[in-house]
């Protein structure tokens, strides 16, 4: 939760118990951290805390209660242990009962003194920070595994959709927090998740689809060539997602072009078909979506997975060319791991039509794969699961994704993530 100078704090306020300990705080969106701006840090301290101190706690089974505090013992112990851990270690902690629930951790030292580690997500804590800037504010906020969702309290418009660009959280909440809605996408980022929940997305999740062929070269080959390619394309997809769409449309139209006005030594249907695919594509692109639901606009935005490798084989005719297109023009960066030697010319010359480090082919092997499944940079890798996997880290690997169709919805969800924004709209006529 991040709380900012502009906003109503009481508001804000009054939205922390239930985000913290609704629930007894178990919800997988449960806050654990609020980042409130410095200006106006201990004014909201303190009307958190008198705020804390109303709340009525007590057993589940009891009635007119705000908060349970009922919890299993392992966590209760290991609840109070934190709590005996960071008093010791010089943290303010305000607890207005003898209940460790509800228990506030409050400044910077709690994270400096390593007093909360990082299975503590399952134990219902909260820290409040201060924060300076909104640079600060979104450092604070992504500098954690957990990536599902964020509120963010503000009367601003333009301060709220600068930091929706900054947040790499599934959900953003814009002054509310919890709220979701079964048509609407609910995608994860980093180690919360990995598919879509909701929505369209979600629906072609449980969607059979025509299933491509595709073949695995199983030569071992360098993979230094492999690590320069991550390493490269990490840093050219920031710099290409930061292109707005026209932009990233103009330049894959002169791919287009230039490719159909060169002579290949290659099928000529082949050629045309990716001619063909990039037009359609383009003129295919999903933009916002923006549903009313009730007093809200919820806005649905996609961003890029990042860096995604593609693997494939000799077999020209099963190569996924809606898949590499679709990356694209969505903002990744792709390594194509190239098992068919009779197309090395036509990638290499394509990737030379884009900005540096977009499009990288890389020789398929063993080693390379090997590579493609360890390294922390890559996001995602596309392929089909086989025997040249049976001793690579890549079949258990969370970032592998099985190639099973080439429909443009499903070939575009697997390379974006969604965003989901909900802003109030008011309630007056």
């Amino acid at each position: 939760m991040i709380i900012f100078e502009n906003c109503d704090l009481d508001s804000a306020c009054h939205a922390v118990v239930n985000a913290v300990w609704g629930f007894t705080g178990m919800l997988p969106w449960s806050v654990r951290n609020i980042f409130v701006q410095e200006n106006v840090f201990e004014t909201f301290i303190q009307k958190l805390k008198h705020k804390v101190g109303e709340i009525r706690v007590g057993q589940s089974d009891q009635k007119n209660l705000d908060i349970s505090s009922s919890l299993d013992n392992k966590t209760l112990q290991k609840l109070v242990k934190i709590i005996e851990r960071a008093k010791d270690e010089g943290v303010e902690v305000y607890q207005p009962n003898n209940n460790a629930i509800p228990t506030l951790f409050i400044g910077g030292n709690v994270f400096h003194n390593n007093v909360i580690v990082e299975d503590a997500i399952k134990v219902p804590i909260v820290t409040l920070t201060a924060f300076r800037t909104i640079n600060e504010a979104a450092a604070l906020s992504n500098n954690t595994k957990q990536g599902l969702a964020a509120s963010v309290w503000t009367e601003s418009t333009s301060l709220a959709n600068e930091i929706i660009e900054k947040l790499k959280v599934g959900t953003v909440w814009i002054n509310s927090h919890g709220l979701f809605a079964p048509d609407i996408p609910f995608s994860p980022f980093k180690s919360s998740g990995n598919a879509f929940f909701g929505g369209t997305e979600g629906f072609y999740e449980y969607v059979d689809t025509k299933n491509l062929k595709t073949e695995t070269p199983s030569q071992v080959r360098n993979a230094t060539s492999m690590e320069k390619a991550i390493n490269e394309a990490k840093k050219a997809q920031n710099a290409w997602f930061k292109l707005d769409h026209f932009e990233r449309t103009k330049i894959l139209q002169t791919v287009a072009h230039e490719i159909q006005n060169k002579v290949w030594g290659l099928p000529d249907n082949w050629i045309n078909n990716w001619v063909t695919l990039i037009h359609d594509c383009l003129s295919n692109h999903s933009l916002n979506i923006v549903t009313k639901k009730q007093s809200f606009n919820v806005v649905t935005m996609r961003e890029p997975c990042g860096l995604i490798a593609i693997e494939i084989s000799d077999d020209k005719e099963t190569h996924n060319k809606k898949m590499i297109i679709a990356a694209l023009i969505e903002g990744n960066s792709v390594i194509i791991l190239n098992g068919a030697k009779d197309t090395s010319d036509f990638y290499t010359f394509v990737a030379k039509l884009l900005p540096k480090g977009v499009l990288t082919l890389v020789e398929h092997s063993q080693e390379a794969t090997k590579i493609a499944a360890l390294h922390k940079e890559l996001n995602v890798y596309f392929g089909e699961r086989n025997k040249v996997f049976g001793s690579l880290p890549l079949k258990t690997s969370s970032k592998f994704k099985v190639v099973q169709t080439d429909d443009w919805n499903c070939v575009r969800n697997k390379v974006t993530l969604v965003k989901s924004v909900w802003f109030n709209k008011g309630t007056s006529v």
